[in-house]
């Protein structure tokens, strides 16, 4: 196979902004290019004009590199950028030796082979300059990140033709399939901070001609603001909030004896639950077509009908979603105990047979499907749990050596995490408040145990923590105490992980920063919840059948939910007894 030379894209043409105008960025896994592999590529190396001979061993060593990172031949790796992009997302280069720098040479390197030999209308064509109106555009934005955020879709539009006033939802539907042409990286997050940026640039730059572009929903159920409803609505939710925190009395009834009330004050973050359900659900019933102004009170989504029709949103491939039984209940608790005049008996009872008729259809509790697939690496193969046992220590060691104070301590701060996670299986909501003064006792004496202790009142299922540290553990913490800590923290704050204004660190953003970690060193997809799982999981192993002290290890209240968790390890171990014996059998070593 010979390489072909390299030629300027076909610029389309047209004052209309449509589907044909973007013929040049269909998606580069179509046509015959999608035969083509990284031996192909490889084989056009020799054969390549305007290349010099270091060039080209760049280039060679960079592809057998992507082949050796993925575990396959380059005959079996398509030279496709979009394809290449997905198959990045699975491997981890730190953890092959490979620093980012050196990867991001090796993404350089490949891009400049692979055009060497896909057709021209798959080129790259960084080289083109932007358009007057683009490039006088792209001058007037201020904003660093602005314009960063921008230069893509700018040098998408110059070469396509539009100009900044075309600029519309049928052009972002188009700009994924040129971020397949140009980028070996995922499009999702440069998509959303593009559609960020613009508007920004919209709504900041003077005069800029161009119009807002439609924010995109995240995954999931949509919630819609509260100024969707009637006010009466959301304050007839603030007075059962009020009545479950036992600050307030639910409405009198003529011929109605007053409410006993709940038997204790719900907690802040139940609260906060609780309301997101309703509005949630609220969002839901507009979805199935009803009209919001119509939703008025409380008592107008707990009808037995509304709740029927609310449900049917929560149903996948036939199952109920876990999180309905729970919805359900606290509107039923709302129907009992709050609204006014009470549903009659009736329309009680078509409310417990519904949220039996939904527990039984959710699926079975325990181990996810997903978090089992995410455990076996650790469960199966000793080097991988191996990996993640000794991370703190790696992760400190890079600390050490990095020049930069602040990341040097984010280094340090996210060891201790995974170290104190690795130890102690709290929760990330707990883990991330944790506070120097309220919850660490580090004696000063030699000989004294330290601990980390939690009150039942900040805990999930309101059970008191207390978790003496191993000695590894407590020097980690004092080194990080000592050494990293005042990097972060500002004067004043007594947060362990301090984020900004000295508060605690968000849960979500710190959660980000120990998953990020645990993949680039050992590839291992982890979660700060799903330690708690491993842990668990690596110690049934070694202790088959010990589920009381894994009970009692992570705070649970009933030996059943810890048995229904992880009774998947005595399957396995199971499985792993049986298949021994008939192998035996078959080899004549055993009856």
């Amino acid at each position: 196979m010979t390489a072909l030379s390299r030629h300027p894209a076909p610029q389309p043409s047209g004052d209309l902004v449509g589907p044909a105008q973007f013929a040049l960025f269909k998606a580069s896994d179509v046509g015959p290019s999608a035969k083509l592999t990284l031996a192909d590529v490889l084989a056009a190396l020799p054969n390549a004009s305007n290349v010099t001979s270091r060039q080209r061993e760049e280039m060679a060593s960079a592809i057998r590199t992507v082949a050796r990172l993925l575990g396959e031949d380059p005959a079996q790796i398509p030279a496709n950028r979009r394809a290449l992009s997905q198959r990045f997302r699975t491997v981890a280069p730190i953890a092959h030796g490979i620093s980012k720098a050196s990867w991001s040479n090796v993404h350089y390197r490949l891009n400049k082979a692979l055009d060497l030999v896909l057709p021209p209308h798959l080129r790259r064509q960084r080289d083109l300059p932007l358009a007057p109106e683009w490039q006088e555009l792209k001058a007037r934005i201020a904003d660093q990140w602005t314009r960063k955020s921008l230069s893509r879709l700018f040098h998408f539009c110059s070469e396509a033709g539009i100009s900044p006033e075309q600029v519309g939802e049928g052009t972002l539907e188009q700009f994924p399939g040129y971020l397949d042409i140009v980028r070996l990286k995922g499009s999702a997050g440069l998509l959303r901070d593009t559609r960020r940026a613009w508007n920004r640039a919209c709504s900041e730059v003077p005069d800029w001609p161009g119009r807002l572009l439609e924010t995109k929903p995240r995954k999931g159920l949509r919630v819609l603001p509260w100024e969707t409803f009637p006010a009466s609505l959301r304050a007839d939710l603030q007075g059962w909030l009020d009545y479950r925190a036992g600050i307030g009395l639910p409405p009198e009834a003529e011929g109605e004896r007053e409410d006993d009330g709940p038997s204790k004050p719900a907690r802040p973050t139940t609260l906060k639950h609780r309301e997101h359900q309703v509005q949630q659900f609220a969002s839901t019933l507009v979805k199935q077509g009803v009209d919001p102004s119509s939703l008025r009170r409380l008592a107008d989504l707990v009808e037995p009908a509304t709740l029927r029709l609310g449900a049917e949103v929560y149903r996948r491939d036939g199952k109920y979603m876990p999180s309905l039984p729970g919805l359900v209940a606290g509107l039923q608790s709302i129907a009992r105990h709050w609204v006014r005049p009470k549903p009659s008996a009736d329309d009680m009872q078509k409310i417990r047979v519904l949220l039996k008729k939904i527990c039984k259809q959710v699926p079975r509790r325990g181990m996810t499907t997903k978090n089992r697939a995410r455990l076996y690496p650790i469960l199966d193969d000793p080097e991988a749990a191996l990996a993640l046992l000794r991370l703190p220590g790696k992760l400190l060691g890079l600390a050490e050596n990095v020049q930069h104070p602040h990341r040097a301590a984010l280094l340090a701060q996210v060891a201790l995490t995974i170290e104190i996670l690795l130890m102690v299986p709290l929760r990330i909501g707990n883990l991330a408040a944790l506070d120097t003064e309220r919850h660490l006792v580090l004696p000063r004496r030699p000989g004294g145990k330290a601990r980390i202790v939690i009150d039942a009142d900040e805990v999930k299922n309101e059970y008191h923590l207390d978790y003496p540290l191993p000695e590894p553990t407590v020097v980690l913490l004092r080194r990080y105490l000592r050494e990293f800590r005042p990097t972060l923290a500002e004067p004043g704050s007594t947060a362990l992980f301090p984020g900004q204004l000295g508060r605690a660190k968000n849960p979500q953003a710190l959660g980000r920063q120990i998953s990020r970690a645990v993949f680039e060193h050992t590839e291992l997809r982890m979660n700060p919840h799903l330690f708690r799982h491993a842990m668990a999981s690596l110690y049934l192993k070694a202790r088959p059948g010990d589920f009381e002290t894994v009970r009692l290890v992570l705070g649970h209240k009933s030996l059943a939910t810890t048995a229904g968790t992880y009774v998947f390890t005595e399957e396995q171990a199971a499985m792993q007894r049986f298949r021994d014996v008939i192998l035996a059998m078959r080899d004549g070593t055993a009856l």
